[in-house]
């Protein structure tokens, strides 16, 4: 090969024939390649305690037990109260004045033992 640069050089001669590229390494820092190898091995590890080969995996080596009690107490800030009544009669005042004083008797008794 001849390259031939400003008048002042000299030319130069080359009769070997021309370099392919070469491959380039991949270089880690010995910290990144140690994290790597630590993360490889605690996936070898996961997969050989999770076993995903073994077909018949029992169910009661899949059951988590859980047990536990809880007690809760606290007073009732609301209460919803939707009464129904029937009465029969013949004259529908006379019905609705039952009515009325059913009601009035239940507000009364509900009052007495301190609902407000």
């Amino acid at each position: 090969m001849q390259e031939d640069q400003t008048s002042d050089s000299p030319t130069v001669t080359s009769s070997s024939p021309p370099q392919t590229p070469s491959r380039k390494r991949i270089t880690l820092p010995n910290v990144w390649q140690t994290i790597i190898i630590l993360l490889l091995v605690i996936i070898a590890i996961m997969v050989f305690m999770w076993k995903p080969w073994e077909p018949n995996i029992k169910a009661s080596q899949r059951t988590i037990a859980v047990t536990g009690s809880a007690t809760v107490s606290a007073t009732p800030d609301e209460y919803v109260f939707s009464p129904n009544y029937r009465f029969t009669n013949a004259d529908k005042q006379t019905a609705l004045n039952e009515l009325t004083g059913k009601s009035e008797e239940i507000i009364k008794r509900l009052k007495s033992l301190g609902v407000p």
